[in-house]
């Protein structure tokens, strides 16, 4: 089942939409920025929403159709299970790309996003077009990198812990007093078990992580356009990640940007569209 309702919030985006697909686990609110020919399918990052794409949909709309779904657990995303998978992934794209039958795309993923894009994009390889890895999450990054390590029956412990999070954030907080742990990891569990939508979010992705490990990819080299997006000041991923990456994608282009972990804007894209769009004019045998 699929709804849509045209919304007119952002004035120098001339077209955006935002659409309701309805999954076999949940229903899942995606934006729709730009009426260009070719199509973006962009994951955000985490406690993000799919609107994260839309300062670089105003530099992108007029060649992209950029859509950008809330991943569950995020923005208008209705999503009653504790966790989500790589199913549920798939099953989103197939349901995006239906909208667009026969259609190549782009495949965008920024932080999480990056995650779930670099451990799934060999399902979708004959429908892509393109990557585009935006300080993608997966190679040891602060938020997500402890969760993945622990055993599901023990994550699912904690999580039970974290239901009531008073006496476990002053624990931390005298672990982050003697040095045990930085203060760095405990603002950010502050911030994500101060509210019950908070927790949800939270204990949701950290149950979710461990379907989405990177597989090696040796034997899986993508015929296809690769962009890495790295910031140099970045302290959630690491300008180190950027080394990782290209060993397992050597073909890729590595951008860049003098930033930290927020590379999202107009300008970002502005850049990637002067370097997607000819890429993507040759396949249609059109001339630069």
């Amino acid at each position: 089942m699929l709804s849509a309702r045209r919304i007119k919030i952002f004035p120098y985006i001339q077209h955006m939409e935002k659409l309701f697909l309805q999954l076999e686990r949940g229903k899942v609110q995606c934006y729709r920025f730009g009426k260009g020919p070719d199509m973006i399918i962009a994951m955000h990052g985490f406690a993000r929403s799919g609107a994260l794409f839309q300062p670089m949909a105003a530099a992108m709309g007029e060649a992209f159709s950029i859509y950008a779904p809330d991943l569950p657990f995020h923005g208008n995303t209705e999503w009653s299970p504790a966790s989500f998978d790589r199913n549920d992934i798939r099953e989103l794209i197939y349901a995006i790309c239906a909208l667009n039958p026969g259609q190549k795309f782009y495949w965008m993923g920024y932080s999480l996003g990056g995650r779930l894009v670099l451990s799934q994009w060999t399902e979708f390889k004959d429908q892509l077009a393109g990557l585009v890895l935006m300080a993608p999450d997966g190679f040891g990054t602060k938020a997500l990198a402890i969760p993945e390590r622990i055993p599901l029956p023990l994550r699912k412990w904690i999580c039970r812990l974290f239901e009531k999070p008073a006496w476990f954030l002053a624990l931390t907080n005298g672990l982050r007093q003697v040095g045990v742990i930085n203060k760095w990891v405990y603002q950010y569990l502050e911030k994500n078990l101060s509210t019950a939508e908070n927790r949800q979010r939270l204990l949701g992705v950290w149950l979710s992580v461990g379907h989405f490990r990177m597989e090696n990819r040796k034997g899986a080299k993508p015929e296809f356009p690769v962009s890495i997006v790295m910031g140099r000041q970045d302290k959630i991923v690491p300008p180190k990640v950027a080394h990782q990456l290209k060993k397992l994608l050597p073909e890729a282009v590595l951008i860049w940007r003098d930033c930290g972990h927020q590379l999202i804007s107009r300008e970002m894209g502005q850049i990637l569209k002067d370097q997607i769009r000819p890429v993507v004019r040759r396949q249609h045998g059109e001339k630069d």
